[in-house]
């Protein structure tokens, strides 16, 4: 059976990755390597003498990438901190927003209005 982890490469899609090997599981690891390193990976291997597929691109739109999501697999794992990426980018914003737009604003107006 095929399994797609996405977030494979990290501290716990890894330890996942050495469990769904040693079950017989046919892994594929997709990770963009943004909070994790190759080198866990390469430890996967060591451990369960196994061979593990993994894609790494980092364009979304890649036709690598648009062929992994589109292929059928039997369960799908996600360890992805993209939500939290995203999460952490609107805090930012919403603080810059907060911070120098209303005052800005404020600024403006009274200077505007006298």
């Amino acid at each position: 059976m095929k399994v797609l982890v996405t977030g494979g490469a990290g501290y716990i899609g890894s330890h996942s990755c050495v469990e769904l090997l040693n079950a017989e599981f046919d892994v594929i690891v997709y990770n963009i390597f943004f909070n994790s390193k190759l080198e866990f990976l390469k430890h996967v291997i060591q451990i369960t003498y196994k061979k593990l597929m993994f894609d790494s691109s980092a364009l979304v739109y890649s036709y690598s990438t648009f062929q992994l999501f589109t292929e059928n697999y039997s369960l799908h794992i996600t360890y992805s901190q993209t939500k939290l990426i995203i999460k952490k980018i609107l805090c930012y914003f919403r603080y810059m927003y907060k911070s120098i737009c209303i005052p800005l604003i404020k600024i403006l107006k009274v200077i505007y209005n006298g």
